[in-house]
């Protein structure tokens, strides 16, 4: 696994075009003895595409989602990356097909990073968490996922902010 500084995700983004989306959710954190963590979750050579996604929720008792505890992403050169609790099986995995974009993405979100929501070209959707206060990822690129950033909780129970980062067009 190799992981990059977020001052490095300005200068890979920079050097190969990628278009990145504000991390979404807590802006304003509550103080606490520790500090959350941010966190990063890039390629660090080149931004090569996304294949899988897996999710680990935060479970209610009735096993509904209420919030995402872990997050790792697989790409296509077979790298991985994790971040928050990824102990045990992923609750919900997507894997990408070959060349398969984007169209729209959202992320819901109020003090924590409560679901996020897509739809690919190939009309797959992708819906692990739950529902609440929802924004749209605006700056989609080309619809190839390359990477997350985000701030982690301090006590690792979730993510307090999240936002993606694609591939932006190549005449752009």
């Amino acid at each position: 696994m190799t992981t990059i500084a977020p001052s490095q995700v300005t200068t890979l983004c920079r050097e190969f075009h990628c278009a990145r989306n504000t991390p979404i959710g807590n802006t304003d954190p509550p103080t606490t003895t520790s500090a959350p963590a941010k966190f990063t979750l890039m390629p660090s050579s080149q931004p090569i595409p996304v294949k899988t996604i897996r999710i680990w929720e935060v479970l209610l008792p009735d096993g509904r989602g209420d919030g995402i505890a872990g997050l790792s992403v697989i790409w296509t050169d077979d790298d991985e990356q994790r971040a928050g609790r990824c102990e045990g099986p992923a609750s919900k995995q997507f894997h990408f097909g070959t060349r398969e974009r984007i169209q729209i993405m959202y992320i819901y979100a109020e003090d924590r990073v409560d679901g996020l929501w897509f739809v690919t070209d190939a009309q797959k959707s992708f819906f692990p968490g739950k529902s609440s206060t929802r924004y749209e990822m605006g700056n989609l690129g080309d619809g190839t996922l390359v990477g997350f950033e985000g701030t982690l909780a301090a006590d690792e129970s979730g993510f307090l902010s999240l936002g993606a980062t694609f591939r932006r067009p190549v005449w752009s």
